[in-house]
């Protein structure tokens, strides 16, 4: 049996479905209502749908690939607050790139469930080495800026 392992980190891009409700459609979605006044200090990697659409295609017709795991995400990481500020950029006007105070997010975590679920990321910086990818499907992610306006666009259409 041959197998290509693709993996992804958060999820971002065009929604098909209008599913709001995934961790990452619901951020973007919080940011450009203006529902977040401030994001917590964190670096992560993100993938875009498209991405791992064209990398699982391109597995099947890659003997390269084969028992290999990829990683398909952005270059570099990205803060909340950049993200925001890119949503800001592109007109996005309630988008906030006020970044929180780790230790007001910690605080906040002991009465709300989606902090406590930050606690993790907060002042941490998630990498990952996607030359694999990068070099075997001759791959380049794409820019995070299209990434980002492109998911912020699509939950607009559904809000």
């Amino acid at each position: 049996m041959e197998l290509t392992v693709v993996n992804p980190g958060p999820i971002y891009g065009p929604t098909m479905t209008g599913n709001l409700s995934g961790a990452s459609m619901g951020m973007i979605k919080n940011i450009i209502t203006g529902k977040v006044p401030m994001l917590p200090n964190s670096l992560h990697v993100m993938s875009d749908v498209r991405d791992i659409a064209k990398i699982h295609v391109d597995a099947l017709q890659n003997e390269h690939s084969n028992g290999r795991r990829f990683i398909v995400t952005t270059d570099a990481p990205v803060s909340f607050v950049g993200v925001a500020q890119l949503l800001k950029d592109a007109g996005y006007d309630k988008a906030s790139p006020r970044k929180a105070p780790s230790l007001l997010v910690k605080f906040m975590s002991l009465f709300d469930a989606e902090m406590k679920g930050m606690l993790p990321f907060v002042d941490a910086k998630v990498t990952s080495d996607i030359s694999p990818a990068k070099e075997v499907f001759n791959w380049q992610p794409i820019p995070i800026e299209k990434t980002v306006v492109d998911t912020a666009r699509s939950v607009e259409s559904f809000i």
